[in-house]
């Protein structure tokens, strides 16, 4: 292999070609144990088209302001404090949606329920 000047690499690059492997040769399951980044911009979120155009319902912006032009950036800082909790077979969410929550998931069309009992497909 010839000589990589790592100073070129992007940070997933860097992942896959020196921290993956080394993981995975550690015993650790790439399924299971490893979970890599998704980086989300600021394209505005829709269900099945658009949401608020379809709708007339505008969702909770920054600082709670009502908007009509939500982005994916904005529903990431939503989303960021949800934790599921597996205790054996069963799943849970750490403390309650909160209604901004709420709010996204069904202009994306996700049921709650599907946070802590995943859909096939």
């Amino acid at each position: 292999m010839s000589e990589i000047n790592k100073k070129e690499l992007s940070e997933t690059d860097i992942c896959d070609l020196f921290i993956t492997p080394s993981i995975k040769e550690a015993g650790w399951d790439p399924i299971r144990q490893i979970r890599r980044e998704s980086n989300l911009d600021a394209r505005p979120c829709y269900r099945q088209g658009q949401y608020v155009a379809l709708t007339g319902e505008k969702l909770p912006g920054w600082d709670r302001k009502p908007t009509d032009r939500p982005t994916s950036f904005m529903m990431t800082t939503k989303f960021t404090g949800i934790m599921v909790i597996k205790i054996g077979n069963e799943r849970r969410l750490s403390k309650p949606l909160h209604t901004d929550q709420e709010a996204f998931l069904m202009a994306l069309g996700i049921k709650p329920s599907w946070l802590i009992r995943p859909q096939p497909g």
